[in-house]
């Protein structure tokens, strides 16, 4: 602004507010917050985030034994715990190297492909209930999904043999171009089974480490029960308690 009087301008409201509108749009935009996430605003979602996600590294490309350091890669036969990073297994409870309980629950599915879009709407909206009726103590909460190739060797084997001594020359037929159908799904690798967790993890210390495995063991049975009861119902979801 000073420099605008310097240079020939007058001083008056209007010049005021011509430099002043900047940084009054920059306030204004951060007194706008997320349509669902009340406690973050837009600056922080529509800019900052979008920042570092463009600058954020999005491939990664790994070899086998990039992480191993030299005495891991000479002992490559050391037990798999180790490897993970598992330094004991007890009361359904991974004890961490680096000082964490882990307790995994391994969630069944619904088959929402099957379900009408009024069914698909009551789901979502119970699924989000249960994430904020989470209480603090709680988090962080990791949920994830992992799918895994099925494998049909043995169930062709089976519809093989069942349909050896078939006498029926079309249902032959049937049988060995169904046989055909489930060799050509797993060379294509296309069926796998897609498992879910809910995966809840603490620090611990040598001073209250019975302490905090109580604390996980009574949130997991919060977890697994409100899990339980998510779907009111309507569907029945089950879980269980790894380790």
């Amino acid at each position: 602004m000073w420099y605008l009087v310097h240079a020939g301008y007058s001083f008056s409201a209007q010049l005021l507010l011509i430099c002043l509108s900047p940084w009054g749009t920059f306030l204004l935009i951060l007194t706008l917050h997320h349509p669902d996430r009340k406690n973050i605003n837009f600056f922080t979602h529509r800019v900052i985030w979008r920042i570092q996600f463009n600058r954020r590294q999005k491939l990664f490309v790994y070899t086998k034994g990039d992480f191993m350091s030299s005495k891991q890669k000479k002992n490559a036969s050391k037990d798999i715990r180790e490897q993970l990073g598992i330094k004991n297994v007890y009361s359904e409870c991974y004890e961490t190297t680096d000082n964490r309980f882990v307790k995994v629950i391994r969630v069944s599915s619904v088959n929402l492909s099957l379900l009408n879009k009024k069914e698909k709407t009551k789901i979502f909206q119970a699924y989000e209930t249960f994430l904020n009726d989470l209480p603090r103590s709680m988090l962080p909460l990791q949920v994830s999904q992992i799918a895994q190739p099925i494998n049909l060797t043995n169930y062709g084997r089976y519809i093989d043999d069942q349909t050896a001594k078939e006498e029926s020359y079309p249902k032959a037929i049937l049988a060995k171009s169904y046989l055909k159908y489930v060799d050509d799904i797993q060379k294509s690798k296309n069926m796998v089974s897609r498992n879910r967790y809910v995966i809840m993890a603490r620090s611990f210390n040598s001073m209250n480490r019975k302490k905090v495995l109580d604390e996980l063991e009574r949130d997991v049975k919060i977890v697994s029960t409100q899990i339980e009861n998510m779907l009111g119902g309507r569907y029945e979801l089950e879980n269980e308690s790894l380790g």
